[in-house]
C-alpha cells in the first residue's frame, strides 16, 4: 500500500504544480488587464515594438500610434497607426503584423524602412517672387529629414502650381538633384517666366437670359488697370468662373448649359483675352411638381407649402428654397428630414420637366442630453439660455440652427467663415432612443 500511495503521489505532485502554474498565469494576465480574464474573447494587447528602425527612435515612432499596451487589438486602430506613422514622412516603407504571445495577448511590430540618406541642403534657384519659407511650407523640406524622391519630384509640381495662381503662368520647375535615392541635396531650377494678366473678357452665344455685363458680375475673374494692375490671370479662377456661369444658367431654367472658354495670349505673353462661350440650349418650364415619400405628413399638406409652380421657368433657387421649406416643416415638429431634388424632362415634350422632392424622414426625437465643449471660460449656463432647448423637450432642429446664430451674435467665440470656424451644435443621430444627445461646440475668442 505504501508503494502504491507513493506512486499516487508521485503522478498527482506534477498535475498540482500545472495547475499552480496556469493559476499564476491567470493571474498575472488578469493583473496586467482585469478586463480581459472578464471577456477572455476579446484580444488584448500585450506588447508594441518597432523594427528595421536605425536613425529614427523606435520612442518616437510609437508616440503616433493609439494602440497601446492593454487596449482591446484592433485592425482598424493599426490601419490608422500605419497612415499616422506615414504622416511623419520619415520612412520609405511601412508594415505592421500581429503575433500571439504566450500568455493570450498580441503583440504587435511595426516594420519601418528608413530612406539611405538625409538632407544635407536644400536649393531654391531663380526663385524670385516667392519666398524660402512659402517653397518650405510647399515642399516641406528641412536638413536632417529623410530624402524621400517621390516627395521631391511632387513637390515640382506643388511650386508650379503656386507661382501659376499668383499670375506666372508659364512657370516651369525643374528638380536637378533630389531625384534620387543616393542624392544629398535637393536643388529646384525655378523658371518663373512674366506675369500675365487678363486685357479683356468677352461672352459669345448668349441670346435671352442676360447680357455681358450682366454675365461679369456672375464671374471672378477681373480685367486689369492700364495693363499694369490687377486682373492677374489664374486658371483656377478661370475653370471655377465657367462652374459658376453653368450654375448660374441652370438656375434660370437652362438645365442643359453648356460653357467653354477660350485664351488667347499676347506675343509677349504677358496679357490674355478670354471668351466664355455659352450653348444656352432650351429654358425648361415645368409641367408639375410632387412630393414623394412622406410618411408622417400629407403629401398635399407638404406641396402647398412649395413655391414651385406648373407653368414657371425651373429656377434652382426656388427649388432649394422648397427643399428648405419641407425640411424644416418637418423640423419644426421634431423629425429630422432629409429631402431631395430631382428633375425629369417630359417624354415628346420639348421644354418641359417635372419636378419630384423626394422626402426620407425620421421618427420624431425629443431632446437627450445637451453637452456643451470649447467653453473654458464661459459658463455653460449662459449657453444654454442662448439656445432655449431644454431636455426632454420636442427635437426642433430649425431652432438648433437660430441657436448657432444667437451663439455667433454674443461675440465671444471665435469666427473665421475662411477656416470653417463658428459655434455648432450637433445631434448626435446614431442611436435607436427617441431622446437624442445634442453637442455644442464652441471656440472662445481670446480678449484683452
Amino acid at each position: 500500500m505504501r508503494g502504491t500511495d507513493g506512486a499516487d503521489s508521485a503522478v498527482r505532485t506534477p498535475v498540482g504544480a500545472k495547475a499552480l502554474t496556469l493559476a499564476g498565469l491567470l493571474l498575472g494576465a488578469w493583473l496586467a488587464n482585469p478586463g480581459w480574464a472578464q471577456n477572455p474573447e476579446r484580444e488584448i494587447i500585450g506588447d508594441i515594438v518597432v523594427e528595421g528602425n536605425r536613425r529614427i527612435a523606435a520612442q518616437r515612432v510609437l508616440r503616433q500610434v493609439d494602440s497601446q499596451p492593454g487596449k482591446e487589438f484592433s485592425r482598424a486602430v493599426l490601419q490608422e497607426d500605419v497612415a499616422r506613422i506615414g504622416g511623419m514622412r520619415l520612412f520609405k516603407n511601412i508594415g505592421v503584423r500581429d503575433e500571439p504571445m504566450p500568455d493570450g495577448r498580441i503583440r504587435v511590430v511595426f516594420i519601418v524602412q528608413e530612406y539611405p540618406n538625409l538632407v544635407k541642403e536644400i536649393v531654391y534657384r531663380h526663385a524670385k517672387h516667392v519666398s524660402d519659407k512659402d517653397l518650405e511650407s510647399m515642399t516641406g523640406l528641412r536638413k536632417g529629414l529623410p530624402l524621400d524622391p517621390m516627395t521631391n519630384k511632387h513637390s515640382c509640381f506643388k511650386i508650379q502650381d503656386y507661382l501659376k495662381e499668383k499670375g506666372y503662368y508659364f512657370a516651369n520647375v525643374v528638380i536637378e538633384e533630389g531625384d534620387k535615392a543616393t542624392d544629398e541635396r535637393v536643388v529646384y531650377n525655378i523658371t518663373e517666366g512674366p506675369i500675365v494678366r487678363v486685357r479683356s473678357i468677352h461672352f459669345t452665344g448668349q441670346q435671352e437670359l442676360a447680357s455681358s455685363a450682366r454675365l461679369n458680375t456672375q464671374i471672378d475673374t477681373s480685367r486689369s488697370f492700364l495693363g499694369v494692375l490687377g486682373g492677374v490671370y489664374n486658371p483656377r479662377q478661370i475653370d471655377a468662373d465657367v462652374m459658376k456661369l453653368e450654375e448660374y444658367y441652370k438656375g434660370n431654367g437652362y438645365l442643359n448649359v453648356r460653357v467653354a472658354r477660350d485664351l488667347s495670349f499676347s506675343p509677349d505673353l504677358r496679357s490674355v483675352d478670354i471668351t466664355f462661350h455659352i450653348q444656352e440650349g432650351n429654358r425648361y418650364k415645368v409641367d408639375g411638381v410632387t412630393v414623394n415619400g412622406a410618411k408622417s405628413m400629407e403629401s398635399a399638406q407638404l406641396k402647398s407649402i412649395t413655391r414651385l409652380k406648373p407653368g414657371d421657368y425651373y429656377n434652382e433657387g426656388i427649388v432649394n428654397a422648397d427643399v428648405r421649406n419641407i425640411t424644416d416643416y418637418y423640423g419644426w415638429r421634431g423629425h429630422a428630414a432629409v429631402v431631395d431634388k430631382k428633375w425629369y424632362p417630359v417624354p415628346d415634350q420639348p421644354g418641359l420637366v417635372r419636378v419630384q422632392y423626394e422626402v426620407m424622414e425620421k421618427p420624431p426625437a425629443k431632446v437627450g442630453e445637451i453637452f456643451v465643449v470649447g467653453n473654458e471660460v464661459t459658463d455653460r449656463s449662459v449657453v444654454l439660455r442662448t439656445l432655449d432647448i431644454y431636455p426632454g423637450q420636442t427635437l426642433r432642429y430649425p431652432e438648433l440652427r437660430i441657436g448657432e446664430r444667437n451663439l455667433a451674435r454674443l461675440n465671444i467665440f471665435d469666427i473665421n467663415p475662411e477656416l470653417g470656424i463658428r459655434p455648432t451644435i450637433t445631434v448626435l443621430e446614431d442611436t435607436d432612443s427617441e431622446y437624442k444627445d445634442v453637442i455644442v461646440n464652441v471656440k472662445e475668442a481670446h480678449t484683452g
